[in-house]
């Protein structure tokens, strides 16, 4: 390296010093010599070109092991070590803490809060698209007005989840709620003008609001409604807890509910339903029976 890179004459020898150890240690590794033993007997003051040139640049991150048996387990490779860090990682995101349920008296907290805000109309039908329709913050930010009307301009009985608008691409018509179509049809009264659903009405301005703003938004609701560990997430996991204990009793089955939450595997819809009171229940009527006995 040239000395005229340098501006410090003791950084410049500092550096010297450095690459002529690291030389001699990579000779060593080589020959099992040190080479200022070598350079007293031959009088040279750095290793020959023979032996540097021997000597790999970027030696492999696994050095061969020499003399081993054949019987000998080979020792696990870098990139095997990656594997099984990656694996571990993936176990712990999915261990992860899920969205909190909301309750009929939480969601009507939270529509009352979201009716005082500057965009009323916009979050109570985005409240509402997640609680009674069950949809994702991302398809709720893509969502067009002109999705749930019909051909006269009203609001329709059925939601079309277009596969552009849905995630992975997946469609599905959703029938809707009362008080979601009342809600659906403030909003186009209100903002004829509008585009998409969720938006922020800042001074007479219609804003879109993307998914990261939405999912914001809608925590932002839920404290100040006084609620902790609710997020977007948690009116679409309520929807899907709610129709897998009432599907038996519609004549359906946990496929339906499949279908309407636009899961690829029923693992997924699985992950969305938790134990009710029917397991108290259970517990009960089991410890009542073995009193009498």
């Amino acid at each position: 390296m040239s000395r005229r890179r340098f501006r410090d004459e003791t950084k410049h020898d500092a550096e010297k010093a450095a690459r002529q150890a690291r030389l001699d240690a990579n000779f060593f590794e080589q020959t099992g010599l040190h080479w200022p033993q070598v350079a007293c007997d031959e009088g040279s003051a750095s290793p020959p070109r023979s032996h540097r040139a021997k000597v790999p640049r970027r030696p492999s991150k696994t050095p061969p092991v020499l003399n081993q048996s054949k019987s000998a387990k080979p020792k696990p490779t870098v990139k095997a070590v990656k594997q099984e860090d990656v694996s571990g990682l993936a176990r712990t995101r999915g261990a992860k803490k899920r969205a909190k349920r909301l309750s009929e008296s939480e969601l009507e907290r939270m529509l009352e809060v979201a009716g005082r805000g500057n965009s009323p109309y916009s979050d109570r039908a985005v409240l509402l698209l997640s609680y009674d329709a069950g949809l994702r913050a991302c398809e709720i930010a893509d969502l067009r007005v002109d999705t749930f009307l019909t051909a006269s301009g009203d609001v329709g009985k059925t939601l079309d989840v277009m596969p552009g608008t849905a995630k992975y691409g997946r469609g599905r018509p959703l029938p809707m709620t009362p008080r979601l179509r009342k809600a659906l049809a403030d909003l186009h009264r209100e903002h004829p003008a509008a585009e998409f659903v969720a938006f922020s009405n800042r001074r007479g301005h219609l804003k879109y609001r993307n998914s990261k703003a939405l999912r914001c938004a809608y925590k932002k609701i839920a404290e100040d409604a006084g609620l902790l560990g609710v997020s977007s997430h948690s009116g679409r996991r309520t929807f899907g807890t709610e129709h897998a204990r009432l599907a038996n009793l519609a004549g359906g089955s946990i496929r339906d509910v499949q279908a309407m939450l636009g899961h690829a595997f029923l693992s997924s819809t699985e992950a969305y339903i938790d134990p009710g009171e029917a397991v108290v229940r259970m517990v009960e009527l089991r410890a009542a029976r073995k009193r009498k006995k």
